[in-house]
């Protein structure tokens, strides 16, 4: 038997008794039997209340896991003795109720560990910048794309404002979503009426140039989506710019600028010219990612 913790004259619903508290129960035995009539293990032990100090009868409800209405139980003995043993039973009572509560809680999440960030190369440790070299202009896109999504906005205060990366690291690999956004404004404000337009440059041995920037990457694949999906599905980028620039498709979009046409050399191309038959003015796909160096040449 389960040694006895404190004990005391109880009547519950009327009928007098004696109210035991073990190790493992709390129990109420009637006067004259030798079996407890109510015995409650301390698990499903929930909530305590007690009567008042000074009122007539000295009163401890015990409620239960699954039933709140529990049991009612009347300290019989003299006052003040029947106040000094109903509190020895409400601090035990109340100290197996905080286990309890500790027992149920939810474990708190674990803290994810962030993967180590390897050193960016010089040409990707800023993102690229879609409205010009402009950082509020960049700052209110990344703020932006954070509002409009609350799980990346707290990862964002998880990893960035706590110190474990940088911004600059954040936003690598993401510059899709701040290329979208300003796609997005772009096409609320309408678009241009001037052509995409790369102007080759001259330079020597008579070699023809064209410099490659973010804003021109953006134009081109905004104002032909089919270049856009050459892009993702085929070459590398190393390639893909020198190829496209000599290629039937680029020569298609240039069409209407004849006085320049000339001037470009235009080549078969096994990749580009299946893109030929494509529609260009159809729903533009997402905008692929793109590191474009501002100083590359094609």
């Amino acid at each position: 038997m389960p040694p006895v913790v404190c004990t005391a004259r109880a009547s519950y619903k009327k009928a007098a008794g004696v109210l035991e508290l073990t190790a493992e129960h709390l129990q109420w035995t009637p006067l004259g039997k030798a079996a407890p009539a109510v015995r409650v293990p301390h698990a499903h032990a929930a909530s305590l209340f007690c009567s008042k100090e000074g009122a007539a009868q000295v009163r401890l409800k015990l409620g239960l896991l699954h039933d709140d209405a529990g049991h009612n139980f009347t300290f019989t003995a003299p006052p003040p003795a029947a106040h000094t043993e109903r509190e020895r039973f409400k601090k035990e009572l109340t100290a197996i109720i905080s286990r309890n509560r500790a027992q149920d809680a939810p474990a708190p999440a674990p803290v994810p560990t962030p993967r180590p960030v390897a050193p960016l190369p010089a040409s990707r440790r800023s993102t690229p910048v879609i409205t010009g070299n402009d950082p509020a202009a960049d700052f209110r896109l990344r703020r932006i794309v954070l509002v409009a999504n609350p799980d990346l906005a707290q990862l964002h205060r998880d990893l960035v404002i706590g110190g474990q990366i940088t911004e600059e690291e954040f936003w690598d690999g993401r510059e899709h979503l701040l290329l979208a956004q300003a796609a997005a404004e772009a096409q609320k404000r309408g678009k241009s009426g001037q052509l995409v337009d790369p102007r080759p440059e001259a330079v020597d041995g008579g070699e023809i140039k064209i410099r490659i920037t973010p804003q021109l990457v953006h134009d081109i694949f905004d104002e032909y989506p089919v270049v856009a999906k050459a892009y993702t599905e085929n070459l590398t980028e190393e390639s893909f710019w020198k190829r496209y620039f000599q290629s039937k498709l680029f020569n298609a979009h240039r069409a209407s600028i004849r006085s320049t046409a000339t001037q470009h050399v235009v080549k078969d191309d096994p990749i580009f010219d299946k893109y030929l038959e494509k529609e260009d003015d159809g729903p533009s796909a997402p905008l692929p990612r793109v590191s474009a160096d501002p100083s590359r040449q094609a």
